[in-house]
């Protein structure tokens, strides 16, 4: 492909080639774009008193062309699942009864959302977005929690994922699953997907009345519509944890189907999303990919068996 900065020359090749898990062929050359290093960051948190607030604050930014480096809205209970992450071994004391007190008397309940708003580039242009996106914030009733907080979470952001582990040897599962659709869309797929998640759990729990968790947060979000990200924590039926997986893994899956939304944003398809591929792409675009692999890999040598069901 050529480094043109636009081109009309026909269909995007570089688009055909990117995102196709390495079943075209093999990538041996690439050319870069270099950005600068921002000289300033901004990351602040903010608490909703719902998802359906947080989620209109981000649709707001996006939509009127806010520059923003991310903007992650936890839903309630991933709120409260990271709450208790960073106060385990804590004892309540009466400061956090009083926070807490707070809170509920301002209408932030077990519904709130928190969020964080992180902007990076050249100061005035990160000054100027985040004073705006605060305005925005403020105008749907956010409570700001400032940059302690935003700073907290972006020097742990990677932590999390260490908790799979120590969870794994206690005989919990986790996964990660993620989709994304339009806005209006967003709040009926969310739904499901959670739902659909909880069920199965429930179903495939290893004795009665077992269930598990499910948490969500809003990961990258676009003037037309938002990513969904879900982790979900499961008591796993030893000796039969694949099969356990795949019922969940199929619940969510066609959840996602069903409900308008893509079957993966940015995890890709491999074969675990093969079956729903048709679906999505439609009979043509199916055979449309089948003709580009006939045409760069006719003996069909690279990566067999993944994107094209």
């Amino acid at each position: 492909t050529q480094t043109f900065p636009a081109s009309a020359a026909g269909p995007d090749l570089l688009s055909l080639i990117a995102g196709s898990e390495g079943i075209f062929g093999i990538v041996t050359e690439a050319t870069l774009r270099l950005h600068a290093a921002p000289a300033a960051s901004d990351y602040r948190a903010y608490l909703f008193r719902d998802f359906a607030s947080g989620a209109a604050a981000i649709r707001s930014a996006v939509q009127e062309g806010m520059p923003s480096t991310m903007l992650r809205l936890s839903d309630a209970d991933e709120t409260r699942f990271y709450r208790a992450f960073a106060r385990a071994g804590q004892s309540a004391t009466l400061k956090s009864r009083l926070e807490q007190a707070y809170l509920d008397a301002r209408g932030f309940g077990r519904q709130a959302c928190a969020l964080i708003a992180g902007i990076e580039g050249e100061k005035p242009v990160v000054a100027s977005a985040a004073s705006y996106f605060a305005q925005i914030a403020r105008k749907l009733g956010a409570l700001p929690l400032g940059r302690g907080q935003g700073g907290r979470w972006l020097a742990g952001r990677y932590h999390g994922p260490y908790l799979r582990d120590p969870m794994m040897d206690r005989g919990l599962g986790v996964d990660t699953l993620e989709t994304a659709t339009s806005w209006s869309k967003l709040d009926a797929l969310y739904a499901a997907v959670r739902a659909a998640l909880d069920a199965a759990m429930r179903e495939t729990a290893p004795r009665p009345g077992a269930h598990g968790v499910v948490l969500c947060h809003i990961s990258h979000s676009y003037s037309d519509g938002a990513s969904l990200y879900f982790t979900y924590i499961f008591p796993r039926a030893l000796g039969g944890e694949l099969a356990q997986w795949q019922t969940i893994k199929k619940a969510a899956s066609d959840a996602i189907a069903a409900h308008g939304g893509t079957i993966s944003h940015h995890h890709g398809i491999g074969e675990d999303h093969l079956p729903w591929m048709a679906q999505e792409k439609g009979q043509l675009g199916i055979d449309v990919l089948r003709a580009v692999k006939a045409a760069l890999d006719p003996k069909g040598v690279m990566n067999p068996g993944k994107l094209i069901p």
